[in-house]
């Protein structure tokens, strides 16, 4: 098929997007944002059995997708109307594309975001030029005290996923992954999803270029699974679940704090219903592991949001024919540099790349040295020592315990450590010293 040329999904309720807007857009956004590349991933692709293709939407302009729809928002109001000021609400990525759009567009903006908004998202946005101000626990609540604010100072308000332009500007990635394939439709793609803008914008024009050649599957959090729960429900009633709006679940705190949506758009939800193949969840411990596989095996970051769709793979919630082809929509990179320590951090010892040894010693000259200097025989990194707090009852005043944290190879290296471990103190004795105790790992 041309990519010039593309057909609107065939559907007896017409909506007001078309392929044809959505060539148009990624035309008018070129001179603010750039095309991201589509990057294979040999690691996920041996793991699979499949050709597994990552949409690195985490190195756009801002660190996500979100660019997209606010520019695209932006410019179609600025044609229409003098705009002086907008106002959003947002966890962080949509913040930062509304900031970074209103600078392009010389309009002021400002932002509402909830108090568990990460503190990188929030000082981005304010480098992009935004006003932020922290209301709420959670989008929802950002979300009304931005509306408030819009309706007390007649500014418009600028919604993260349910409004028309800004899908059409989040399908301006659909038509990038069809630019790089041409006629050669993926198998499957998979695209985060909360609010369901980003879905529903892929979603459309992919069905546009590929029919039902490409599976496309939305991917949510467990703990924000409104855009599953509602296609479960639409679905499960069938002709009458047709024009169901979509439902309000309650959220938890999730890593993947972009797409923690208690109430996903009813614009986005009309292309979903229709057309989306599945909505599937993934859990929180599998978006840490897809977060450190990216960074391990791709050299990608990405945050919680970006992650779920590596996740699910990674999980087998997606069976893959073999040879089959799947792109996976990395939707944003903009994870908070302690959050990214704790998850690597837990990852090592979860791993058992790193593993703490407690012993205990003779509170003697040497007693810690000699043990330190069995590592260094194996050539094992001593990454930290230290005392832990005297709770309850203190140890005799003849011994020191110390917990040392060791670098490993894995689970396997282990018995290879406590052996030479065993083997000193079998020295020690032989020598008539008091040998360490080792009093847990």
């Amino acid at each position: 098929m041309d990519a010039d040329t593309p057909q609107n999904p065939r559907d007896a309720d017409p909506l007001p997007l078309s392929a044809e807007a959505v060539v148009a857009a990624h035309a008018a956004l070129k001179e603010h944002l750039f095309e991201t590349p589509l990057l294979p991933s040999p690691d996920l692709s041996e793991a699979c059995g499949a050709s597994i293709l990552l949409k690195a939407e985490n190195i756009q302009r801002a660190g996500s997708f979100k660019v997209r729809g606010s520019v695209n928002k932006l410019r179609k109001l600025a044609e229409r109307e003098r705009v002086e000021e907008v106002t959003a609400a947002s966890a962080g990525n949509h913040a930062q594309g509304v900031a970074y759009a209103a600078s392009r567009l010389n309009i002021r903006s400002t932002i509402f975001m909830p108090e568990e908004a990460p503190l990188a998202k929030r000082r981005a946005s304010e480098r992009l030029g935004a006003q932020v101000r922290i209301a709420g626990r959670n989008y929802d609540e950002s979300r009304a005290a931005a509306l408030d604010y819009a309706r007390d100072r007649g500014v418009p308000f600028i919604d993260g996923f349910d409004d028309w332009d800004i899908i059409e500007g989040q399908a301006t990635i659909g038509h990038e992954i069809f630019h790089d394939l041409g006629d050669r439709a993926p198998d499957v793609v998979l695209v985060p999803a909360g609010g369901g803008g980003l879905l529903a914008g892929v979603l459309f024009y992919l069905r546009a270029v590929y029919g039902e050649r490409t599976r496309v599957i939305g991917v949510q959090s467990d703990r924000a699974p409104g855009l599953a729960e509602s296609l479960r429900l639409a679905r499960e009633r069938g002709a009458s679940g047709e024009h169901l709006p979509p439902l309000e679940v309650a959220t938890r705190p999730t890593i993947a704090d972009g797409i923690r949506i208690g109430r996903p758009g009813v614009r986005p939800f009309q292309v979903i219903r229709r057309w989306v193949d599945d909505v599937i969840c993934v859990d929180e411990e599998s978006i840490y592991e897809a977060i450190v596989y990216l960074y391990e095996r791709s050299r990608l970051v990405v945050e919680g949001a970006g992650a779920v769709g590596v996740a699910a793979l990674l999980e087998r919630h997606v069976p893959l024919v073999p040879d089959s082809t799947a792109v996976v929509v990395i939707s944003g990179g903009n994870i908070d540099v302690g959050a990214m320590q704790k998850i690597t951090t837990s990852h090592l010892y979860k791993s058992r790349r790193r593993a703490v040894l407690r012993i205990r010693v003779r509170d003697l000259p040497g007693q810690l040295a000699r043990i330190v200097s069995i590592f260094d025989r194996l050539r094992i990194n001593v990454a930290e020592i230290m005392q832990p707090p005297i709770l309850g009852r203190p140890p005799s005043p003849e011994y020191t315990v110390f917990d040392i944290c060791v670098e490993t190879e894995g689970e396997t290296h282990i018995p290879d450590i406590l052996h030479a471990l065993e083997e000193e103190r079998t020295r020690m004795e032989e020598e008539g010293v008091e040998p360490f105790q080792i009093l847990e790992r």
